[in-house]
């Protein structure tokens, strides 16, 4: 009976490169777990309105496990079964890309929040917490959604084993495709952060500048007192 064997083991020169990767992931990690216990073990800095901040800090954590879990795994002389191979490269090119995707929205979800905060002076969290609690989970349903539509419904995106690292990706078949996954993934997130942010630098702009008018208005009307007071005296 004829066992085909998988070498999920990188090549030599990604090997150097991951070593880099983890001297910089190891004290993220180490970060990351002192922040969490600093969260959990003061109850203030438990609260809703910092909930796209801690989403994205766990998807960043997340990256780490994987990452971690990644090195062992591809460092280590494995010979595997078909199956696992293919279960295992699956994780790793669907991970990547569905935290790619978490990350950015989650960023414009944040600046959103803010912005109806600075700007409009609604809080969000507070006014209306069912509300962020529901885009939170369709956030998590639409990452997924992405990628389960386009691999598994209409195959127009490929799982794909680079030559050079021997890791896993999805590999898109056309300029079409790929174009419009950087759209949805890269572009979108980009502008829509670099508008809210621009509009909420604007708004405290204007807000400092128009206090800053009224101070200078203030001053000058002692002024102007002070002067009145000298000259009767």
């Amino acid at each position: 009976m004829s066992y085909q064997c998988y070498n999920m083991t990188w090549t030599v020169e990604y090997r150097q490169i991951s070593r880099a990767y983890l001297a910089l992931a190891i004290p993220a990690f180490i970060f990351h777990v002192l922040f969490w216990i600093h969260v959990a073990t003061h109850r203030t800095l438990r609260q809703i309105s910092m909930l796209w901040v801690y989403n994205y800090l766990f998807t960043d954590i997340l990256l780490l496990v994987q990452f971690f879990v990644e090195y062992t795994i591809r460092t280590m002389s494995l010979c595997t079964s078909p199956s696992i191979f293919y279960a295992f490269c699956n994780f790793e090119a669907y991970t990547n890309t569905y935290m790619t995707v978490l990350e950015a929205y989650m960023l414009v979800c944040l600046n959103i929040t803010r912005y109806y905060l600075i700007v409009k002076n609604c809080n969000i969290s507070n006014q209306y917490p069912s509300i962020l609690i529901f885009l939170n989970i369709c956030l998590y349903i639409f990452g997924i959604s992405i990628l389960l539509l386009q691999v598994e419904l209409f195959q127009i995106v490929k799982l794909h084993s680079h030559h050079h690292t021997r890791s896993c990706h999805f590999n898109y078949p056309d300029i079409k495709t790929q174009f419009g996954n950087l759209i949805i993934i890269l572009l979108i997130p980009i502008i829509l952060n670099c508008y809210f942010m621009t509009l909420t630098t604007i708004h405290v702009r204007r807000a400092q500048q128009a206090v800053r008018s009224q101070v200078k208005k203030g001053i000058n009307y002692k002024k102007k007192n002070i002067c009145i007071c000298c000259f009767v005296l």
